[in-house]
């Protein structure tokens, strides 16, 4: 079982997402809501949003190996079932 610590450390905040993509929260939370970036959604209704590092990673990976690819492309999500919008 994970450590509250290690939970933490899973999910990342939309603003460590722009930070290693290099954009803006706002581009993040966008992409987020037409399903372009995996996430999980902490409660209801205007709940907190984040991107589970591990999903993150292979959603970056997946981008970067793609042809003519940058960090800002964005392949499909391969967990159809994460969900975000914008809040």
């Amino acid at each position: 079982m994970l450590t509250e610590t290690h939970e933490r450390e899973a999910l990342m905040r939309m603003r460590e997402v722009a930070d290693e993509l290099g954009q803006h929260p706002a581009t993040i939370y966008r992409k987020i809501h037409q399903g372009e970036i995996p996430s999980v959604r902490l409660g209801s209704g205007r709940a907190a949003i984040r991107v589970p590092r591990a999903e993150f990673e292979r959603w970056l990976h997946a981008s970067d190996s793609r042809p003519d690819s940058g960090a800002a492309a964005a392949p499909p999500s391969s967990q159809g079932g994460f969900e975000g919008e914008a809040a």
